[in-house]
């Protein structure tokens, strides 16, 4: 009887339709607009992981990424704590942190290149003024003086711009050498500031660069003789402009720009060969072999000064100054030569003695960079040759002599 009663209590009834609101029994069942829904926006990023999202992010700042990394330490110290250092998402988060390091080691210092590139532009007459009071380009311009260099250094070069598809096959060279996406705001908004001062900064650089080169050359032109110094004042300033601008990114091929280049370089060219001839007129009639190879070397070695400055060893300037070194240091040898000449002998050896230590000298002008065809060394040569036939006469004469006494021995 229990268990019938237990089936009745359960038997299937069917549901009877709703005819009413359920909110309000009784009442008609209202039409109810359909529930609003969120809108979904395809996102790329969202199937990547932090690491690369990191790489392809193209509108991190350093604040950002420095925030994020803290962020992110705070929450693997708190995964350490709990025992779940080994989680294949603690894992992956560590890979995350090595890309956000490298980019903050990349990204930093191409922005705050830019931004103290920036502040500059607030005061370009500040740092033209500087300039031609003699500071340095890295005095007047700190950290932007490398805003060229980083525009070209920053962006991944394999593949070129594309971090996201190098071979991290090997992750630890990897993350210790990608660089940025080219398409990263960060060379975007760099390069079009560049664009927009480049012509205000050459307006400012220019003229005073050409004037203070136009000056310099008209007080060597009043002076009998050339200033005697290598150095150019002028054309040190000339030079600190141009590295000035081109290490802040103003283009290579801007005209105004390769014209304070090339002031600066022809300027400092034409001193030293300036310079040169009037070491060589000085030393006019001078006979004294230590006095003329001290003079040899100092011009070469101003010679290799401008050379280190930036002065190109095919300049026509440079070649003439050091045409003066090389005929002083060949004349040094050849007065050397004609004063072994003149020295009286008598024993043999000692003239083929004078010859060798003056072949020697000859040597020496020629690792000196004299060139082996040079007028004064042939001549060198010849009294070389003078030296080994007095030689040749003195070995004759004494043999003469022994055979002479000989026969007189044996009559």
């Amino acid at each position: 009887m229990q268990e019938t009663q237990t089936l009745a209590k359960h038997h299937y009834q069917p549901k009877k339709e709703r005819t009413g609101c359920v909110a309000r029994p009784g009442r008609k069942q209202q039409q109810h607009p359909p529930v609003p829904r969120h809108r979904v926006v395809a996102d790329p990023g969202s199937e990547l992981t932090f690491a690369e999202f990191t790489l392809v992010d193209c509108n991190d700042t350093p604040e950002q990424l420095r925030a994020g990394l803290e962020l992110v330490m705070r929450g693997r110290a708190s995964a350490t704590e709990l025992g779940g250092s080994r989680h294949p998402t603690a894992i992956y988060s560590f890979k995350g942190v090595q890309v956000v390091k490298r980019k903050l080691e990349v990204l930093e210092p191409l922005v705050m290149a830019f931004r103290h590139f920036e502040s500059l532009c607030q005061q370009k007459e500040s740092v033209v003024k500087a300039v031609l009071g003699g500071a340095q380009a890295a005095e007047v311009g700190g950290q932007a003086i490398n805003l060229g260099r980083l525009l070209e250094t920053s962006v991944h070069k394999k593949p070129f711009g594309a971090p996201q598809d190098a071979d991290r096959s090997d992750w630890d060279a990897f993350v210790r050498s990608f660089r940025l996406p080219e398409q990263h705001s960060a060379f975007r908004i760099a390069k079009e500031t560049i664009g927009r001062e480049t012509d205000a900064w050459m307006e400012l650089v220019l003229p005073p660069a050409q004037e203070l080169v136009d000056r310099e050359r008209k007080v060597d032109r009043e002076r009998k003789f050339p200033d005697s110094t290598p150095h150019s004042p002028a054309a040190e300033v000339a030079r600190t402009f141009f590295a000035l601008c081109e290490g802040m990114g103003i283009p290579p091929d801007h005209p105004k720009l390769i014209k304070t280049e090339m002031l600066a370089y022809a300027q400092r060219a034409r001193r030293l060969a300036c310079y040169s001839q009037n070491v060589l007129q000085e030393l006019q009639g001078v006979t004294a072999s230590d006095t003329l190879k001290e003079a040899a070397e100092r011009v070469k070695g101003h010679c290799l000064d401008a050379i280190n400055w930036g002065l190109g060893r095919d300049h026509p300037d440079m070649q003439k100054a050091l045409a003066v070194s090389y005929m002083l240091i060949a004349e040094a040898v050849r007065q050397t030569a004609l004063n072994k000449l003149g020295t009286k002998r008598t024993k043999i050896g000692e003239a083929e003695a004078a010859a060798q230590e003056v072949e020697a000298l000859q040597q020496e002008a020629r690792t000196f960079g004299c060139p082996a065809n040079h007028e004064i060394m042939g001549a060198i040569g010849g009294l070389i040759l003078r030296l080994r036939e007095e030689e040749g006469t003195r070995k004759r004469q004494v043999n003469a002599e022994k055979r002479k006494a000989q026969q007189q021995t044996a009559v």
